[in-house]
């Protein structure tokens, strides 16, 4: 019987354990997926869709690197006109159109969100490229 138990209970934390590593693995960015990256901003009369150069899109993956990913409805306006994209176009990162620090995950369908260093940092690359905030 005490063995029974133990064996239960070990059962139970390794099922716990493995719950854990799926939830963190897969709710979270892992920048290693992300190569090739591309700028997209279509608002008003500009029309920007170019390459990222190398040292802005290590910048931007090192900013979503880890990121954890929530289900949310922040009041942000996001659209993949306003957007970064990696991995010829297989990943999309929505940017919010306001000034709010949040990226949207069009993959993942869940939200990313930045500090307001972060969110800053992210931003002053875009506008490198054209890109003008808010855009709403």
């Amino acid at each position: 019987m005490k063995r029974t138990g133990i064996l239960l209970l070990l059962l139970v934390i390794a099922f716990g354990g493995v719950l854990l590593a799926f939830q963190f693995g897969v709710n979270r960015i892992d920048k290693e997926m992300l190569t090739d990256g591309r700028v997209r901003f279509i608002y008003e009369n500009k029309t920007i869709d170019e390459p990222l150069f190398p040292p802005d899109a290590k910048a931007i993956r090192n900013l979503l690197d880890t990121k954890r990913l929530y289900k949310d409805t922040p009041s942000c306006s996001f659209h993949d006109d306003i957007s970064v994209s990696f991995s010829n176009g297989q990943y999309v990162f929505c940017i919010a159109r306001d000034t709010c620090p949040v990226v949207y995950d069009a993959n993942h369908q869940k939200y990313i969100f930045l500090t307001k260093k972060e969110g800053e940092e992210l931003h002053s690359i875009l506008n490198r490229y054209g890109f003008v905030f808010p855009c709403v």
